[in-house]
């Protein structure tokens, strides 16, 4: 997978996948420093010396690492799980490298309602899931995964508010817009 994200095509269909119309700069920043393996999270090298506990804050059954947080994480899937009833959109089950290459593929380059859609809940379920590993850590707030996605349905629907294409009937009526 490393290989694919620092080739010429494999940055490109990142690329594509991150910075979409419309995208909002913070989500994205989050999402492609994943993407990349730059977040600090416990199992890299330099925060090896600062953090006693290597453990996953969000379900603390697993090391912390950008391939278990953002999907193999039970709290994650979760998130997952009911942002996927909402949006009628399916992730496949794979880890998070395999993932990336996946929607870099699927989503690449296309306009229009489903790709838009994949691509902001992709960006803002990684940020917000990011967002709340890192109040539980500093700030000592946990917040329930129910509530977490729907915080994340509120951010997915203000920008279909604001989406200038079509919209399925269907999708206005699950949206609320």
């Amino acid at each position: 997978m490393e290989n694919w994200v620092r080739s010429k095509k494999g940055k490109y269909h990142l690329y594509c996948l991150i910075w979409y119309p419309n995208y909002v700069p913070r989500y994205s920043l989050t999402l492609w420093l994943a993407a990349l393996g730059r977040l600090s999270t416990t199992d890299r090298p330099h925060m090896q010396d600062i953090t006693a506990n290597r453990q996953c804050v969000l379900c603390d059954l697993e090391p912390e690492s950008h391939k278990h947080i953002f999907f193999s994480c039970p709290y994650s899937a979760t998130v997952w799980s009911n942002l996927t009833t909402q949006s009628q959109l399916h992730w496949p089950r794979l880890n998070w490298p395999n993932l990336l290459h996946w929607a870099g593929l699927k989503f690449k380059g296309r306009k229009g309602y489903t790709n838009l859609i994949a691509k902001h809940t992709l960006a803002t379920t990684i940020y917000f899931i990011w967002t709340e590993r890192n109040n539980r850590i500093f700030q000592h707030k946990f917040k329930q995964a129910g509530l977490l996605s729907n915080d994340i349905a509120s951010q997915i629907r203000i920008l279909l508010l604001n989406f200038q294409g079509q919209i399925p009937e269907i999708a206005r009526i699950r949206w609320n817009v």
